[in-house]
């Protein structure tokens, strides 16, 4: 039997569509292109990637970690006194503490704060103080990466307060290997030898950046004494000189009472070290609002600059001065410098939008509000600010809405019964505005009330000589916001009269 092979099977044959083939034909073209490209530029050495160290960072308040929340005051004055020595750092951009400040406290997340902040590090901490024993806890958080760069806790007396600041601060620069560190980290100058002066400084800086009812009056207590136990206690002056000046600002204190008790304060300060910035800002406000010495003010607020030219508030005090001087353009830079430097403060923020308002520019008014009020929702000021720029804009019922927060919070404070006041005149309630100003009238009679401010709501009542006599009395009484007369939306009414032009001529406003 013959076995004959089997024959092999066809060839299979492929049919493949046309724009595959021409797609596959491009692929190869392009693998081709890129191949002649690399080989035809010359190498390149590649250098050796180095880790670049942060140079930037945000100081937190430290959390109390005590049973008693009277303490509270101690981890906010530690975060303080830290971001005054770090910021002094050569080679480290410190977050403007009004900024920092103003983040959530407890156990936020410092990776989020830092984003935030725009900051590469953020220091962080808690103390506890019991009868004999001080208990500081510090991490250097690195933003990128969520670790710990630092992290230690101290264990000291009380009286070692101070030593804990300055190894902090000494481990700060040696961790983030700043430049010339070695110098920098020499010992800062103790501001103060006397323990308890210092623990009543602390208590009362803590006030004065609470802001809130009472906390000037209760603040300067505590600096007085800060002050009478040491009596070269430069920092204390001029936290005190800060404190009279927010008496006099909201806290129904005469000018005429407080302003000189400022002044007294920040010469005072000025005199022990005269390389204060915030006393050389106070001076220039008193210089400006009290003194009228328009040049002494100016050279006030450029020295503080100059010593602190990353300090927020410097700027927006200036910005103030420069806008009543009829500088406009040079006071909206201040003032945006004030929030480049301080992206996430609410005053800030409010200051822009002071700015805005009386620029007569109500939508960049608004924008600026708004942001304030998404900073920190549960402030009434900004509320307060948006009822001023819609009453100036005559948007009355969004005006009285916006008015509803202040009146709630702090309904007897004169600037929010005159605001509403002047609402109800422009809406033509006049009865209900009148009662308003007779209330303000006999309260002035039983406590300080500027009669600035029942000038603008006589105005609006179309009370032109009357309110052009207590614009008069504010004058005399050296009212700081008589100073703003010739830029104020709320004496528009009264600008065509001839005492108000004699008024400017007697301010001698340029």
């Amino acid at each position: 039997m013959t076995i004959r092979p089997t024959p092999a099977p066809p060839p299979v044959r492929l049919s493949v569509p046309p724009h595959w083939a021409i797609f596959g034909l491009a692929v190869l073209g392009l693998l081709a292109v890129s191949l002649w490209l690399r080989a035809s530029v010359p190498a390149r050495s590649q250098p050796a990637p180095i880790a670049v160290r942060p140079n930037s960072m945000a100081i937190l308040p430290f959390t109390n970690a005590s049973p008693d929340s009277g303490d509270n005051y101690l981890g906010h004055g530690i975060a303080v006194e830290l971001t005054r020595y770090l910021s002094q750092l050569s080679g480290l951009r410190v977050a403007a503490r009004s900024s920092a400040f103003a983040t959530p406290r407890g156990d936020a997340d410092p990776r989020v704060t830092g984003r935030r902040l725009n900051v590469s590090t953020v220091l962080q901490g808690s103390v506890r103080r019991s009868s004999d024993r001080l208990r500081v806890t510090a991490r250097l958080v690195d933003v990128d990466e969520g670790f710990d760069l630092w992290s230690e806790t101290y264990e000291r007396a009380p009286s070692e307060i101070f030593a804990v600041q300055d190894e902090i601060r000494n481990a700060v620069a040696v961790t983030l290997r700043l430049a010339g560190a070695a110098d920098s980290t020499a010992m800062p100058a103790r501001p103060t030898t006397s323990l308890a002066a210092y623990d009543a400084y602390l208590a009362g800086r803590y006030l004065l950046d609470q802001r809130i009812p009472g906390a000037a009056p209760r603040a300067i207590d505590y600096l007085t004494r800060a002050v009478r136990l040491d009596t070269s206690f430069a920092q204390a002056n001029a936290a005190l000189a800060e404190g009279y000046l927010r008496r006099g600002d909201i806290e129904a204190l005469p000018p005429l009472v407080a302003a000189p008790l400022a002044k007294e304060a920040a010469v005072r300060a000025l005199e022990l070290d005269s390389t204060l910035a915030e006393a050389h800002a106070t001076l220039g406000t008193i210089r400006f609002g009290y003194d009228r010495d328009w040049s002494g003010a100016e050279t006030e607020f450029r020295r503080a600059i100059s010593l602190e030219p990353s300090r927020p508030e410097a700027y927006t005090q200036y910005s103030r001065f420069l806008f009543a001087m009829g500088r406009m353009d040079e006071s909206r830079a201040a003032s945006e410098r004030a929030v480049r430097l301080s992206p996430l403060s609410p005053l800030i923020m409010q200051h822009l939008a002071w700015h805005h308002l009386h620029a007569r520019q109500y939508e960049r008014a608004r924008e600026s509000l708004w942001r304030a009020i998404e900073m920190d929702s549960t402030a009434w000021r900004p509320h307060f600010d948006l009822a001023v720029v819609e009453s100036a804009a005559g948007n009355l019922p969004e005006a009285e809405a916006r008015l509803r927060i202040p009146l709630a919070v702090a309904p007897e404070r004169a600037e929010v019964q005159a605001a509403l006041g002047q609402v109800y005149a422009a809406s033509g309630r006049t009865e209900e505005a009148k009662a308003i100003l007779l209330r303000l009238r006999q309260a002035a009679e039983q406590r300080y009330v500027s009669p600035y401010l029942i000038a603008c709501l006589q105005a609006s009542l179309g009370m032109k000589a009357q309110a052009l006599t207590f614009l008069e009395r504010s004058a005399r009484e050296r009212s700081d916001m008589v100073v703003y007369v010739r830029i104020d939306p709320r004496v528009d009414s009264l600008r065509a009269d001839r005492r108000f032009a004699r008024l400017l001529r007697q301010l001698r406003l340029p």
